[in-house]
């Protein structure tokens, strides 16, 4: 690949876990090879999906959940996300809260920048911290098993907050994260960065989608 933005290569980190028997998550290592990197950018010119733009050739570490007999990708460390949580990644100092796990992609990069002081995950799911967190451990970096809507910690503040637990790119997710962006900014210290994935894109989508409905 040819930028990876800062971030590590997660299929160097992360092992490949075995796919469940019944309902759960678990970890993939996906190679995509040259040809198939430029099928999916084709395909994605032609479907106007802005996401397979950048797709490279590659092995991708992928985080996927397995429900009813169906696999759904939560996250992997394709060049879109990697684009899309470079700001973050920017923007990290100090004491860091990120809410939502994923593969680990950027708390571990956030550790590794020498003006961040502490990074705090938290990540509903167990049995994706289980997957995750024993493969990027380290001194400034503590992982919480807690819901992002109830907070699991009182009395912190913080330097940067970053809020990245949706599945989906979907003007569905404006609301809710609208209304967890006001209640995490009573953590923010003065001069905080505050924002969730994605955040400016789907607020202009959330936008256009009520002149299209007002139409």
């Amino acid at each position: 690949m040819r930028d990876t933005c800062g971030f590590p290569m997660m299929a160097e980190i992360i092992p490949e876990s075995p796919e469940p028997a019944t309902d759960g998550f678990f970890i993939k290592h996906k190679m995509a090879t040259p040809e198939e990197a430029e099928r999916r950018k084709l395909f994605g010119a032609i479907q106007g999906d802005w996401t397979y733009r950048d797709f490279e050739a590659g092995t991708y570490c992928v985080l996927d959940e397995k429900r009813n007999g169906m696999v759904d990708q939560w996250m992997s460390d394709t060049s879109m996300e990697r684009t899309t949580n470079e700001r973050a990644l920017r923007q990290a100092r100090g004491d860091v809260l990120i809410l939502g796990l994923g593969i680990g992609m950027l708390p571990i990069a956030c550790c590794r920048k020498p003006e961040v002081t502490s990074v705090i995950v938290v990540e509903i799911e167990p049995q994706v911290i289980a997957l995750v967190e024993p493969h990027i451990r380290h001194p400034k970096l503590r992982v919480l098993q807690g819901d992002a809507f109830y907070p699991p910690f009182w009395g912190r503040s913080f330097d940067m907050i970053y809020l990245d637990i949706w599945q989906n790119i979907c003007t569905d997710n404006w609301e809710p994260m609208k209304a967890l962006l006001r209640q995490y900014r009573r953590f923010a210290r003065n001069g905080a960065w505050v924002s969730a994935w994605l955040k400016d894109y789907l607020q202009e989508e959330a936008r256009l989608d009520r002149q299209r409905s007002y139409w």
